[in-house]
């Protein structure tokens, strides 16, 4: 993840069904920053490294931006994916084993309306939570 020095907003991630620690680790000059919904990333190119174990459930998890007061603005403008764990064709008939497999993801998004017109703010500030 990369962060532009001195922008705005800050941010952090968060996973979802995966053993991410909350810790933070330094390994000589990098830190590897843990799932910690309260710690800001540093501007500039920011690590997160964590193994997933070999039995872990298969499966489809996803990330997101979770800086408190800040999330729903930087998931709905992107700041979220999906990781796969596993591949579960293997437990298809044989003839299924090899189909593409394919992500989809849906995100809410806030639309304002601008003189009788709807539009997604790109200028909101950042204090203010989003409506629901």
């Amino acid at each position: 993840m990369q962060i532009p020095v001195g922008h705005a907003q800050p941010t952090n991630l968060h996973f979802h069904g995966l053993p991410v620690t909350p810790r933070n680790r330094k390994v000589g000059n990098v830190t590897y920053y843990g799932d910690n919904v309260l710690v800001c990333l540093p501007a500039g190119r920011s690590h997160i490294r964590f193994r997933i174990p070999e039995n872990h459930d298969q499966g489809t998890f996803w990330y997101h931006a979770h800086l408190h007061g800040l999330t729903d603005d930087q998931v709905s403008r992107g700041l979220a994916g999906m990781l796969i764990v596993g591949d579960s064709r293997r437990y298809l008939p044989a003839r299924f084993r090899r189909i593409r497999t394919r992500l989809l993801s849906f995100k809410d998004v806030q639309a304002v309306n601008v003189a009788g017109r709807w539009a997604i703010p790109t200028n909101r500030d950042p204090r203010i939570p989003p409506g629901r």
